[in-house]
C-alpha cells in the first residue's frame, strides 16, 4: 500500500464499513492534509468517477438524447481506454445499447503535410486535422487503445465509425471483426477510400455483411443532401467506373471511385437490416 497510512491499517486491523475503505479513505486524506503531498484521489477524479454512470443513465433514459458532461479533463489529453470511462462502456452494455465509436481519422492526417500527402489539399483546408505532431498519440496507439475496450467489455456492441477509422487497410479492418464479435463498422465518410479499392472492398462488404451499417456522416452542402444519397447509392449500387463521390461529405483526395454493384440482399443489410437488429427498431 503507497498511501501514508497503509502501514497502520495493516498493523490495526479493518475497521469501519466497506471493509475497512472508508476508515482508508479518510484516514488517507487527513494525512495527506497532514504531510501536504498529493491525495490518492482528488476531487476532478472523486467527480468523475460519480458523474459517468449517473449521466450515462439519464442519457439513456431520455432515448440516448445527448447530455451536457463535464470535462475532467484538465486540459490533458486522456486515453481511450482510461478506466474512468468504463461506467460508460459497462452502462451501454447493461442496457443494450450499441457504442458509437470514432476513434483516430484517415493515415494522411498522422504523415508529414507535404507534397506526398494524399490529403494536401484536405488537410491545408483543415489545418486543425493534422496530428503528426508529438503531442498526439500516434494511429497505432490509438488503435490498440480501442481495441483494449472492445476485449476488456466483451458484452458492450461497438460500432467503429468509418470502416473502424482503417478504411485504408481492410486486411487489417477484417483481422478485428474477427477477433472481437462484440464489433461492427459504419461507412460514413469512407467511400472515397472504399471506392479506389472496389474489388476488395466488394469482397469486404459481402463478406462482413452482417456487421456493416450504412452511414453518412453528411456533407458540406447541409447534414441531409439528396445528392449526397444519390451518390452513395451510385457507389453501392452500380459498377459505374471513375466518378467523384465529393458530394457524399466532401473532396478527400486526388482520386475517383468506383462502383461495387452489391447485390440486393446485401445492400438491406447494409442500408438498414442491421441497424434494426442493433437498435432493436422492431
Amino acid at each position: 500500500m503507497n498511501i501514508p497510512c497503509g502501514r497502520s491499517f495493516l498493523k490495526k486491523g479493518v475497521r469501519g464499513g466497506h471493509g475497512g475503505a472508508g476508515y482508508l479513505k479518510s484516514r488517507a486524506f487527513a494525512e495527506c492534509v497532514k504531510r501536504q503531498i498529493p491525495t490518492p484521489i482528488d476531487v476532478y477524479d472523486t467527480a468523475a468517477w460519480i458523474a459517468v454512470t449517473s449521466l450515462s443513465e439519464e442519457s439513456i433514459t431520455k432515448g440516448s438524447a445527448p447530455v451536457e458532461f463535464p470535462d475532467f479533463t484538465r486540459g490533458k489529453y486522456i486515453r481511450v481506454d482510461d478506466p474512468r470511462l468504463d461506467p460508460i462502456w459497462e452502462t451501454c452494455g447493461k442496457y443494450g445499447i450499441p457504442v458509437t465509436i470514432h476513434t483516430s481519422d484517415p493515415l494522411a492526417f498522422f504523415t508529414p503535410l507535404d507534397r506526398f500527402n494524399e490529403r494536401l489539399e484536405e488537410v491545408i483546408d483543415h489545418p486543425n486535422w493534422m496530428f503528426n505532431k508529438p503531442e498526439y498519440y500516434s494511429v497505432n496507439e490509438l488503435m490498440e487503445q480501442r481495441n483494449n475496450i472492445f476485449e476488456k467489455h466483451k458484452n458492450t456492441t461497438f460500432i467503429g465509425a468509418h470502416i473502424g477509422s482503417m478504411a485504408e487497410n481492410l486486411q487489417m479492418a477484417s483481422e478485428w471483426l474477427d477477433k472481437y464479435p462484440n464489433l461492427y463498422y459504419d461507412t460514413s465518410a469512407r467511400i472515397h477510400e472504399l471506392g479506389r479499392q472496389p474489388y476488395s472492398t466488394r469482397k469486404f462488404l459481402i463478406k462482413y455483411s452482417d456487421r456493416i451499417l450504412f452511414g453518412s456522416d453528411g456533407c458540406d452542402a447541409s447534414p441531409i443532401d439528396a445528392n449526397m444519397y444519390h451518390q452513395s447509392w451510385r457507389f453501392y449500387e452500380t459498377d459505374d467506373e471513375y466518378f467523384d463521390v465529393s458530394a457524399v461529405h466532401h473532396y478527400q483526395g486526388r482520386w475517383m471511385v468506383y462502383g461495387v454493384y452489391l447485390p440486393d440482399d446485401i445492400l438491406e443489410k447494409i442500408y438498414y437490416l442491421n441497424a434494426e437488429k442493433l437498435y432493436q427498431l422492431k
